[in-house]
């Protein structure tokens, strides 16, 4: 049976490069959330504005098409997501019969830090703020894991590795 792992959190915290990470240990496809969005939303978030849950409707539905018809075949998927939503959240968990969604935690002046070191990537420092108020809490939600990740990169990955055995031993 075909597992999603979604690595999640706010930009700036290692989502994409956990995810690729963990895809390679784990034989898996990683897919980046980013990658769904359309021109007018990039460009959108590019020139400084958050996007409405209207405008992230047409993205969460394409992730979902390609969820659906990757885990179908029975490919195992990483993704790398934000994750802000709750109702977004549960629409990507259940594109799976088996999930486990993987929440990255780190410092705001570490995420600042991060973000702002980037270049050529649409989502700039100052969407950050944004992006942190948008973002619904999970604790209640069983089917996710937190991990520290501002320490170094294999840390993160190990402590995440664990937490994906645990779930799926």
């Amino acid at each position: 049976m075909a597992k999603l792992i979604v690595i999640m959190g706010p930009a700036g915290c290692g989502k994409s490069v956990v995810a690729a990470r963990i895809a390679a240990a784990r034989s898996a496809t990683a897919l980046d959330a980013d990658d769904f969005h359309s021109r007018e939303n990039i460009a959108h978030m590019a020139g400084g504005n958050p996007l409405t849950d209207a405008q992230r409707e047409p993205w969460i539905a394409a992730m979902e098409k390609e969820l659906h018809a990757r885990l179908g075949n029975n490919e195992n998927i990483v993704l790398a997501y934000s994750g802000l939503r709750r109702a977004h959240r549960a629409r990507i968990r259940a594109c799976a019969q088996r999930s486990l969604f993987i929440k990255l935690q780190v410092p705001i002046a570490q995420l600042q830090e991060r973000v702002a070191k980037r270049q050529n990537h649409f989502m700039s420092a100052q969407m950050l703020p944004s992006q942190l108020a948008a973002m619904e809490s999970p604790a209640s939600e069983e089917t996710i894991v937190q991990i520290a990740a501002h320490g170094s990169l294999d840390d993160v990955v190990e402590s995440t590795l664990n937490a994906i055995r645990e779930t799926f031993s």
